[in-house]
């Protein structure tokens, strides 16, 4: 199977019918002459085996001939069916070791990998240790390394379903990548998602939730990463299951779509995963009259510094109440989202920034808890779109997934 790189090279020299010089190859690939003369002979060592080459021709460069044209086509087809999950960037060669640490009870090796994915082994040293900073920087999970049998990742289950949680809601921007990752493993199959997609949203209304998409969309990813887990013989265990949950939830419905008998523990351990959702959260919580007051109080620090210059819209203000009561309340339940906006709000908006540092102090003494960064972000999104809601143009973020109110407010004002 070739590296992207290298099927990149036999597409250019099939649409020339004349020598492409080295020169013109290293520059259009930015690649040394070194590295070309190694993908050359990497593809040829393939091609060799059904009688084919690509020609080197001496101070001039390399040609496809013309006999070997048709052939090398049906070998780029048959690769193309093969490369499907090779990443190409190195978040989605992160995301590739993860999975296959997961999926792997015992150790796997640098060779290993580097020979599925086709890059050199100091290359996949480097994301190795990456993935060894995610673990442990987000989990407090050391990755277990071997000198002479490679890398594992040695927690029980409930430990690794929990990362499995964590990359399904952190890395939308490589959603693609990871759909393939999920049918590389079998923990998609197409049909029975969208029906449990479905089933997830009558139940959501049918429980008086109040969800996004994103957030029945990543329950549905789970379940089935959970039901695949299962029948790949992955099981939870009994005395990391918390089994004081009790929440209605269609699990008949669910195994007849999937056609699998759902153990009580797992169970179990889904409702508790559910239970720690923010719209779960949200659902069991009463309204605080007190964030009323305080957001009133934040905004007329806000409207001090502007010189009492604006006057905000009645509906701005209760939305951000709406939202400023999902965001304690989940801080207070330990809830934080680690999305990455896709804009530094900070850099763009340093003094709506600075004024959302208002709210802090507030919400600290009011209910001993702390914003982080992600907070302050939506704050002064938030604040921005309340000042100048008139401007036609608006960015797009990726939000959390307690932050509906900022999300009705792009849609009644996009």
């Amino acid at each position: 199977m070739f590296s992207r790189r290298q099927e990149q090279i036999i597409y250019y020299l099939l649409k020339e019918v004349h020598v492409v010089s080295t020169v013109t190859l290293c520059t259009f690939f930015s690649v040394s002459e070194r590295t070309l003369r190694k993908d050359i002979h990497d593809i040829n060592l393939q091609f060799k085996q059904s009688g084919m080459e690509i020609l080197h021709i001496r101070s001039k460069g390399y040609l496809i001939p013309e006999q070997d044209r048709g052939k090398i086509k049906k070998v780029l087809i048959d690769n193309e069916k093969y490369a499907i999950d090779q990443p190409e960037t190195q978040e989605e060669r992160i995301l590739y070791i993860l999975f296959a640490l997961l999926w792997e009870r015992e150790y796997i090796s640098l060779e290993k990998i580097a020979s599925e994915i086709y890059v050199s082994k100091t290359t996949l040293y480097t994301d190795f240790q990456r993935v060894k900073r995610y673990l442990k920087g987000n989990f407090e999970i050391v990755l277990d390394i071997s000198k002479t049998k490679g890398f594992r990742i040695n927690v029980s289950e409930s430990h690794k379903r929990e990362i499995l949680s964590h990359i399904i809601s952190n890395h939308g921007q490589r959603y693609k990548y990871l759909l393939k990752m999920f049918h590389k493993h079998g923990a998609l199959i197409e049909d029975e998602y969208h029906e449990i997609l479905r089933l997830l949203h009558q139940w959501s209304v049918d429980s008086g939730y109040t969800t996004t998409n994103m957030d029945l969309i990543h329950l549905a990813l789970e379940i089935q990463i959970f039901i695949a887990r299962m029948k790949n013989g992955f099981f939870v265990e009994q005395e990391n299951v918390n089994q004081n949950v009790s929440i209605p939830f269609p699990f008949v419905q669910i195994e007849e779509i999937c056609d699998i008998s759902w153990p009580e523990k797992e169970k179990k351990y889904l409702l508790e995963v559910i239970s720690n959702k923010s719209f779960f959260i949200a659902k069991k919580a009463y309204y605080d009259f007190r964030v009323s007051d305080l957001v009133e109080v934040f905004l007329h620090k806000v409207q001090t510094q502007l010189n009492h210059e604006i006057q905000f819209i009645q509906d701005d203000v209760n939305e951000l109440k709406e939202y400023v009561q999902m965001m304690i309340l989940c801080l207070r339940h330990g809830v934080h989202d680690k999305k990455i906006i896709d804009i530094n709000i900070e850099k763009e908006y340093p003094l709506f920034y600075s004024l959302a540092q208002y709210l802090g102090p507030l919400v600290k003494e009011e209910y001993n808890v702390e914003l982080t960064q992600f907070e302050y972000e939506q704050i002064t999104f938030l604040l921005v779109g309340m000042i100048y809601y008139s401007v036609k143009e608006k960015r797009v973020l990726l939000v959390s997934d307690y932050s509906q109110p900022v999300i009705f407010y792009l849609i009644r004002h996009i």
